[in-house]
């Protein structure tokens, strides 16, 4: 087989894709926003979806719709909502998933309901016709031009992190990335188009020294100053994608070990949206990453008290995940009993999913540590019979041999 040839269209498709998943290693959602829309459904829907309210943010974007039908920016509302709303089912704003041997780097096991990829194509379809005629009609259509590139983002989330058609997803990476090029050639204070182009220059800059000689060769430049200057622009000027470059450059200074300042934004969207459950749980995340287990242990704690232990709370919640994580760091700190509370509490969540069959593993092995033969025989079986074929399966079956 002839080998690849490496161009600049691979070279920058590959930068853009590395770009979405960057943003998406936060587990926060993206979407584009404007704070300062004049539209109160519109405002509405914004806010919703910051809180990770998605249904209903998508019951306030069809309405509006309804209404206004050729209205490019909430038709790309509607379709980051939708795949929001499916990546938090699939408990994709985890950023387990995206390490090396992670969700998003293996071939799915359940396709995706048909209903789901019907509609969210059927949206972003006819978000990308409704540009692309607008620029027929006046190529210099700044506004056109910067929702189609935001289409082909999105696009390029859908196709990298649910479908894992990685090559699909460098080429929308690729027409995002050249649409906002586009734009800024046209208006460079076009702010909003410094989102994607800074990403794209900051990636550049991160990725092996022999990617980025065979870019720069071919016009392909990028530096990490640059694109986190790019970035901290938009964060402060911004008008749709000001919110987004604050999401994404949380793990920008995470991999520049800038942690006060990760920190410091992610304070500051949870003040802005105190219903995402999903800034606290990233702030916790980073703290156990410097080695502060009881600030992260309070954190999780707080969590599970305003969103796990609300009886009439009607949200779709990684319940199980989260306590967990809380059950993780009480057992770090040596408090046993309040670990194995989280871990059993996990276990009871229903339906049945892979992070309850962790918390499962959890309560077993500490059981056991704790001489509760009985309560970690009958944990492991339930791991061993729930999910046989897993690496916790096997492990959970080792161990049952090895009770007396």
């Amino acid at each position: 087989m002839a080998k690849r040839r490496v161009n600049g269209t691979w070279a920058v498709s590959l930068m853009i894709a590395a770009a979405c998943l960057l943003a998406a290693r936060l587990c926060l959602p993206a979407h584009a926003s404007s704070r300062t829309g004049g539209e109160n459904l519109v405002a509405r829907a914004l806010d919703e979806s910051y809180n990770a309210e998605y249904v209903r943010a998508q019951r306030d974007l069809e309405t509006w719709l309804h209404a206004h039908s050729d209205d490019i920016r909430a038709m790309n509302y509607l379709a980051e909502d939708l795949l929001n709303e499916q990546m938090l089912q699939e408990n994709l704003f985890n950023g387990e998933a995206y390490m090396n041997s992670g969700k998003v780097f293996n071939s799915r096991k359940e396709p995706l309901s048909a209903a789901f990829t019907e509609r969210f194509n059927a949206v972003l379809d006819k978000a990308q016709a409704s540009a692309q005629a607008r620029l027929k009609h006046n190529p210099r259509d700044e506004n056109a031009l910067y929702w189609l590139g935001v289409a082909h983002g999105t696009r390029a989330e859908f196709d990298f992190v649910l479908l894992r058609s990685y090559f699909t997803a460098l080429h929308e990476g690729k027409e995002a990335w050249q649409d906002h090029l586009k734009l800024l050639a046209l208006d460079p204070n076009y702010t909003d188009a410094y989102f994607i182009v800074g990403l794209g220059r900051y990636t550049l800059g991160i990725l092996p020294w022999y990617v980025r000689m065979v870019a720069s060769l071919l016009g392909a430049h990028g530096s990490v100053s640059e694109g986190i200057a790019d970035l901290q622009r938009v964060s402060k000027e911004g008008h749709y994608a000001r919110v987004d470059a604050q999401i994404v450059l949380v793990p920008i200074y995470e991999r520049q070990k800038q942690y006060p300042q990760a920190l410091e934004l992610l304070r500051n969207l949870e003040r802005a949206y105190p219903e995402n459950y999903l800034a606290p749980l990233e702030m916790a995340r980073i703290d156990k990453a410097e080695g502060n287990w009881r600030a992260a242990a309070q954190i999780y704690d707080d969590t599970v008290r305003r969103f796990v232990n609300v009886n009439d709370n009607p949200r779709a919640l990684p319940k199980a995940e989260i306590l967990y994580r809380a059950g993780e760091a009480h057992e770090h700190l040596g408090e046993l009993k309040a670990a194995l509370g989280d871990f059993h509490w996990a276990g009871r969540v229903r339906p049945e999913s892979e992070e309850v069959y962790r918390a499962d593993l959890a309560a077993a092995q500490l059981d056991q540590r704790l001489n509760h033969i009985a309560a970690a025989r009958q944990e492991y079986q339930a791991v061993a019979a729930g999910i046989p074929n897993s690496e916790m399966g096997k492990v959970s079956r080792q161990a049952l041999r090895s009770l007396h």
